[in-house]
C-alpha cells in the first residue's frame, strides 16, 4: 500500500484489510515522504499490529515506484496493490485467493467494485463490463476476445496478482504513470488468463485528487503515455500484442481522452482535434465527428457527449441515460 498524504484515510484502509475473514500475511505500507500525520498514524499501528510493516521513502518517488519497492519485499505467492484512501469488502481475500488457488495458472483475478465518494457515502456500482455471470477462470484465447469485444473489465482495486507474474513483467512501468497497473493487468492475463468474480468486493474512492486524475488532466502527459503504451505493446511485448488489437487498443485510448477531455474542458477542441488526428478512424461515426469539429469549432459539449454516449454497447447507453436521469430527479 503506496503512501502520500493519506492520513485521513489510511486507517480505514487498513482496518478493512485486517478485519478480512482470510488474513494477509504480512501488509507493507511504504509511505512516499508525506508531509501530512501519516508517519504517526502508521507507526502506531504498526506497534499494535505485526502484520503491518512501515517502510518510508527518504525523497517522494511516485506511487509506482513505491509500488515496485514493496512488491520486491513480499514473500506470499500473491499479491495486491491498495491505494491508502481506498477500501476493500469482507470476504475479498477469501473468495479472491479461493478462486486463484483453484485455477494456480491465473495470472490475476478481479471482482467487481462500488465507487466511494470523498466523505465515504456510497456512489453505487463502478462501471466496467461484466465478463461473466458466475466466477470463473477466463484463458488467454478467451481473454483476447473480451478485450477486443469489450475492452479492459479489470478494476484496478480489485486485482489480487500471482506474485511470479508480476515479477516476471517488471511489476509496473513508472513511465506509463497511472496507466502502468492497467498495461500490467493487460500482459499478464494475456499471457496466464484471468480469474474473474461479478460480485463487488471493494470499493474504489472518486476523488479529483486521485493520482490517475491529476495525471490524465494534463493533456501532453496523457498523449505521451498512450504513445508510450503503444510502443510496447508493439515491440517489447508484440508477442502477447497482435497488430489489430494494438490499433484497437489506441482507438479506445484516444476516445477516453476525449471524454477526459470533455469532463475537464468541454471547449477545447483543439486539443480534441489533436486526438483525432492520431487516430485511425474507420467507422463512419468517428469520421464525422471528427470532421464536424474541423468544420466548426464550436460544435458544443452535447455533439461531445453524445458521441462518447454511441461508443457504449446499447444495454450500456440505457443505463448511462437512466442513470443520468436519477442524478437529475434526486438533484431536483
Amino acid at each position: 500500500m503506496p503512501n502520500y498524504n493519506h492520513g485521513h484515510y489510511i486507517r480505514e484502509a487498513l482496518a478493512a484489510f485486517l478485519s478480512q475473514s482470510f488474513k494477509p500475511m504480512e501488509i507493507i505500507i511504504v509511505d512516499d515522504a508525506s508531509t501530512d500525520n501519516s508517519i504517526e498514524i502508521l507507526e502506531e499501528l504498526c506497534r499494535n499490529n505485526p502484520t503491518l510493516h512501515l517502510v518510508r521513502n527518504e525523497r517522494n518517488m511516485g506511487v509506482m515506484a513505491s509500488a515496485n519497492r514493496a512488491a520486491r519485499m513480499l514473500s506470499g505467492d500473491y499479491a495486491q496493490f491498495s491505494a491508502a484512501d481506498d477500501r476493500i469488502l469482507p470476504g475479498f481475500l477469501e473468495q479472491s485467493i479461493g478462486l486463484l488457488s483453484r485455477y494456480p495458472q491465473a495470472g490475476l483475478c478481479s471482482t467487481l467494485s462500488l465507487m466511494l465518494g470523498k466523505d465515504g457515502q456510497n456512489l453505487g456500482p463502478y462501471q466496467t463490463p461484466v465478463v461473466a455471470e458466475t466466477e470463473c477462470y477466463l484463458p488467454p484465447a478467451r481473454i483476447a476476445a473480451i478485450y477486443r469485444k469489450n475492452g479492459s473489465w479489470v478494476v484496478p482495486n480489485t486485482v489480487i496478482f500471482r506474485r511470479e507474474a508480476i515479477l516476471e513483467f517488471g511489476c509496473f512501468d513508472p513511465a506509463l504513470g497511472p496507466s502502468a497497473d492497467g498495461f500490467l493487468h493487460h500482459a499478464v492475463s494475456l499471457k496466464y488468463g484471468a480469474c474473474f468474480i461479478p460480485r463487488p468486493l471493494a470499493m474504489w474512492r472518486q476523488m479529483e485528487t486521485n493520482y490517475s486524475w491529476t495525471y490524465t488532466a494534463d493533456f501532453r502527459a496523457s498523449m505521451d503515455m498512450v504513445g508510450r503504451m503503444e510502443h510496447r505493446m508493439r515491440h517489447q511485448y508484440r508477442d502477447l500484442f497482435p497488430p489489430d488489437y494494438v490499433d484497437l487498443f489506441k482507438l479506445r485510448a484516444m476516445r477516453s481522452q476525449v471524454h477526459g477531455m470533455i469532463e475537464r474542458n468541454p471547449y477545447r477542441h483543439d486539443q480534441i482535434l489533436e486526438v483525432g488526428k492520431s487516430m485511425r478512424l474507420r467507422r463512419p461515426l468517428d469520421k464525422m465527428y471528427f470532421a464536424g469539429l474541423r468544420l466548426c469549432l464550436e460544435v458544443g459539449l452535447w455533439a461531445t457527449k453524445l458521441y462518447i454516449l454511441l461508443q457504449h454497447p446499447f444495454p450500456d447507453q440505457a443505463r448511462i441515460i437512466l442513470r443520468k436521469l436519477r442524478r437529475l430527479v434526486s438533484g431536483a
